[in-house]
């Protein structure tokens, strides 16, 4: 399928526009998606690495804090079963539950002797009502280590706690144990509710079994186990890691990591669609600009070639004028190459019977000059020498005058001859310059165009020269011609007069000699003009020859032009009512309009 100006322009431009902004888009897309995951990573991975910090050192301060109340003096008399203990175990109360006040994270403080009888407490219902000595914490302590304990539900409020115990010793001897139920519910407003990662990022805490033990969500503690997950086993098999997994069609980045001495993981989830929702909103950002630069691209695209498109068919229409002109031209330079062709070679003729002309005149004078020296010997027949004499001079006349009259048919024709050679040297000139215009498809024509000009140049210098030549002939067949006439006069006195015969015959014999002579220089001009219109024949032949080739060049423009209208439109047809070859050559001349070429 042939396509026009226009869409050769159009599509491939916008097509190149969709791809390179296509290609940019999804480079800066990928580009961007994944600096945003790292970045994303990188976050999650801090978040988590901050969170499970904070929770260690949190619980390490409290571990701190139940050593340090551990130590105390009232505490170590509240275990002694005296009278000073049982007075000292009403103070402790007392302190623990200002510290139960201070501390609102706790949820209770408590003291029990070595059987796991509470005997102090910040909750004093509890005092006397639960032992604590089958508990995993107490044993711990007793045996001298300060432990935390796993999380486990309170029986009291039913909220996730956990127990930090710590043996209390009054000179090296462990005399009882202080515990303090710690609230996880603190823990998880202050370290695992505050992080946020967009909209639904969070974190989250669970412990070695999988169970939730902190959470956005509060139903999910300590009622969501991990372990019913590939990704929470995947995550409870190691330490610290990123992960990606998908819940409920939700792909989520989460980075988790394990609390050291606690066996609790921290982990930190964020939802990557929501945190990739940027990305995307660029991407549509990027493809609506780039439909946009398409749009726009293809609209200037096709004001431009359209533009252009009409600027060429303008163009195209001068192209086709000029090479009707050419045509016509040609065809004008043509028929005229041979008309001066055949006036040529029937003026060769004539010079050629002009020739033969004088040759006889040559013979005719010598034989007059012959007679002339005989004349006294043949007295008696002078009446009928010097009737021949005047017959022959008649025909002299008359040969002459028929010289003159070919020498002025000759100076016309050379005429002619110069009159075209100036208007093909015009004409040769008006091609030159319309080649010009033409540019590279006016090349050839413009060398034939130049080539034409140097044989009318030619032309015109050989008729100047023949021209001067004849002029010359003719002005000394003009003083032959008074010759001649003043020998009539002489011959009629002879008849009038015959004794001054002898006279007038030496006379015509000196007139003879010199009309020899002249004769033939005469002779040896005609001779000279014969070369010169044999070469102009040459040169007109060559004429005729050039104006041919010239017609050939205006008919390759011709197809030229039809080749840039199947550029410019699309189909092989030329413009309708550019020209109309029935129209007289000089109108069509006169609707030729110069082409002028605009950036």
């Amino acid at each position: 399928m042939k396509l026009s100006l226009r869409n050769r322009f159009l599509i491939p431009t916008i097509v190149l526009i969709l791809m390179g902004t296509g290609i940019s888009s999804a480079i800066s897309h990928f580009k961007s998606r994944n600096a945003l995951i790292e970045a994303m990573t990188a976050q999650v991975r801090q978040l988590a690495d901050s969170t499970a910090q904070s929770v260690s050192s949190w619980v390490r301060d409290r571990k701190l804090d139940v050593k340090s109340w551990s130590q105390q003096n009232i505490y170590q008399m509240s275990l002694k079963k005296t009278f000073m203990g049982k007075k000292a175990r009403k103070s402790a109360n007392d302190y623990l539950s200002r510290l139960k006040q201070d501390y609102p994270y706790y949820e209770s403080l408590n003291i029990a002797d070595m059987n796991g009888e509470i005997i102090s407490s910040s909750d004093t219902e509890l005092i006397g009502k639960n032992n604590v000595a089958d508990r995993g914490y107490f044993k711990e302590a007793v045996a001298g280590k300060i432990f935390v304990s796993d999380i486990i539900k309170s029986r009291a409020t039913g909220n996730p706690v956990f127990v930090i115990s710590s043996p209390v010793i009054d000179k090296e001897v462990t005399g009882g144990v202080f515990f303090s139920i710690v609230d996880m519910r603190y823990v998880n407003t202050d370290f695992i509710v505050p992080v946020k990662i967009g909209k639904s990022g969070h974190a989250y805490m669970f412990k070695a079994d999988g169970y939730v033990i902190a959470h956005p969500n509060p139903a999910n503690i300590l009622s969501l186990n991990f372990r019913t997950f590939d990704f929470g086993r995947e995550m409870m098999g190691k330490k610290e890691g990123i992960i990606v997994y998908n819940l409920k069609g939700s792909e989520t980045l989460a980075a988790f990591r394990r609390i050291e001495n606690l066996e609790w993981t921290v982990g930190v989830g964020a939802d990557t669609a929501e945190l990739l929702a940027p990305v995307k909103s660029l991407s549509y950002a990027n493809l609506a600009v780039a439909a946009a630069v398409s749009a726009l691209a293809g609209l200037i695209t096709l004001f431009i070639v359209c533009k252009t498109a009409k600027r060429l068919n303008s163009i195209m229409t001068g192209l086709i004028n000029a090479s009707e002109l050419v045509s016509s031209s040609s065809e004008c330079i043509s028929s005229g190459s041979r008309q001066v062709a055949t006036g040529t070679s029937d003026q060769a003729a004539s010079v050629q019977e002009t020739s033969s002309a004088l040759e006889q005149m040559e013979a005719m004078s010598q034989q007059n000059a012959e007679n002339a020296r005989q004349a006294d010997d043949f007295m008696h027949e002078i009446s009928a020498v010097i009737h021949k004499a005047n017959q022959t001079m008649d025909k002299l006349a008359e040969f002459m005058n028929e010289t003159s009259e070919s020498s002025e048919e000759t100076r016309k024709i050379i005429r002619t001859i110069d009159e075209i050679a100036f208007q093909t040297n015009l004409l040769s000139l008006n091609a030159a310059v319309e080649a010009a215009r033409a540019g590279d498809a006016g090349t050839g024509f413009a060398v034939v165009a130049g080539e034409i000009r140097n044989l009318a140049m030619r032309s015109a210098n050989a008729s100047k020269n023949t021209a001067l030549i004849i002029e010359n002939s003719v002005k000394r067949i003009n003083e032959e011609k008074m010759l001649v006439e003043e020998t009539n006069k002489a011959i009629d006195e002879i008849v009038g007069s015959s004794d001054r015969i002898k006279e007038l015959i030496a006379e015509i014999t000196s007139t003879s000699k010199e009309q020899a002579l002249g004769i033939e220089h005469i002779n040896k001009a005609v001779n000279e003009i014969d070369n010169a219109v044999q070469g102009n024949a040459e040169n007109a032949e060559k004429s005729a020859y050039s104006a041919e080739e010239m017609n050939n060049q205006a008919e390759q423009m011709k197809t030229f032009v039809r080749e840039l209208a199947a550029l410019v439109d699309g189909n092989a047809e030329v413009v309708k009512g550019v020209h109309d070859p029935s129209l007289p050559f000089e109108y069509r001349k006169r609707r030729v309009r110069p082409l002028r070429l605009t950036a």
